[in-house]
């Protein structure tokens, strides 16, 4: 299988890609993510020079855990690990109606956030809380994603921040989070959605997977 695409804009995947699992750019972005260790300036601060061999091959074996853990929680990942490029696996799941999160670069991200998050605030161990994440409808044309992420009509990913912040969030409350250490509230939330999707509040609902 292909883990990244060719692509010059790096930080996008076309729909048309079907090898390709997600761009280097969101690779990078997901690892880095999931890896860091200790405040952000820190690890800013530590990715500056070299930690030596040995730290490299532990964040290695870390990242590969991670990898190979995510792809048995996620059929689709696992079906791609186990396949050829030719047999092109990644257009089954990122197609013109959408497809599936995971493979779209906002998507993964997404989740791999939330995934840390869990981790850290919850205080859930890896396989904990990708047991979780798990069990959220990855389809991205169906409810939570639809009109939030995903634009049905256009049938084009909508990279907008504040759509961006508040799937984040829906993903991490819907998951069991905690939203006050993300600064946010269930009511703040419904009214961040509802101005998005241009509904009122009161007919938001946050759905709960966990």
């Amino acid at each position: 299988m292909d883990l990244t695409s060719g692509s010059q804009e790096a930080s996008k995947i076309s729909g048309e890609d079907g090898k390709s699992f997600i761009s280097i750019h969101a690779l990078y972005d997901a690892l880095d993510t999931y890896l860091i260790q200790g405040s952000k300036s820190a690890w800013k601060k530590f990715k500056r020079h070299h930690p030596g061999f040995g730290k490299v091959e532990q964040l290695y074996q870390c990242a590969s855990e991670f990898w190979e853990k995510f792809s048995c929680c996620f059929p689709p990942l696992k079906e791609l690990k186990e396949s050829s490029t030719e047999q092109k696996i990644a257009e089954k799941y990122r197609t013109t109606e959408g497809g599936n999160v995971l493979f779209r670069p906002i998507g993964l991200l997404m989740l791999v956030k939330v995934v840390r998050r869990l981790i850290d605030y919850n205080k859930l161990n890896l396989e904990q809380a990708l047991e979780r994440v798990s069990k959220v409808p990855m389809e991205l044309s169906s409810e939570p994603w639809a009109h939030l992420i995903w634009n049905p009509l256009s049938k084009q990913i909508i990279t907008a921040s504040p759509n961006r912040r508040a799937a984040e969030k829906l993903l991490f409350y819907s998951v069991g989070g905690d939203l006050t250490v993300l600064k946010s509230d269930p009511n703040t939330l419904k009214k961040e959605l509802a101005d998005i999707k241009n509904e009122d509040s009161e007919n938001i609902t946050l759905p709960l997977y966990a």
